[in-house]
């Protein structure tokens, strides 16, 4: 086994402002009301160390929005994993999901990992257990989390890691 690794992560989700707020907690940007938003895709990075290992993930923030149908399918190729994203305060974002989980199994081996993330928020139109019977649905794993849940976040990114170390990503 290498004892370091590059892994392409690409994030999928509607709102933009959140899944770019999760990114920035994780790479340890500061996040400001200021901090525009992306157009389409966002790319950054983080280097983790999981079991002695460094992995360098290239994280692609890639936007749901129907405006990017097209372009994002090109994003997809050379995933390692992929998180796809809703809140549970917008129920036309926890829809779309099946439909990007859809479009991106056409682009990426079927034992890619795949993590469905729910940011929580004080009103919700989505339950936790709809988000668990959708993730156990497509057979991925289900997280919620606020995107400012530093934590949480790092647990996510770090269980994806370590299940793309353990596939041979």
């Amino acid at each position: 086994m290498p004892d370091s690794y590059i892994l392409k992560v690409c994030i999928i989700g509607i709102l933009d402002e959140l899944k770019t707020k999760m990114v920035h907690v994780f790479t340890g940007g500061l996040w400001t009301q200021d901090d525009s938003l992306i157009t389409g895709v966002a790319y950054t990075n983080k280097q983790i160390i999981i079991n002695n290992v460094k992995v360098k993930l290239a994280l692609v923030n890639i936007m749901g929005h129907k405006l990017f149908d097209k372009l994002r399918p090109t994003y997809y190729r050379g995933a390692a994993a992929v998180i796809i994203t809703f809140e549970k305060n917008d129920i036309n974002s926890f829809q779309c999901v099946k439909d990007w989980y859809k479009e991106l199994k056409k682009y990426i081996p079927q034992t890619t990992p795949i993590a469905l993330i729910g940011f929580v928020s004080d009103s919700e139109e989505v339950t936790t257990a709809e988000g668990q019977n959708l993730a156990e649905e497509l057979s991925i794993h289900y997280y919620e989390t606020k995107p400012t849940d530093n934590e949480t976040i790092e647990g996510i990114f770090h269980n994806i890691t370590r299940k793309m170390l353990e596939k041979g990503s």
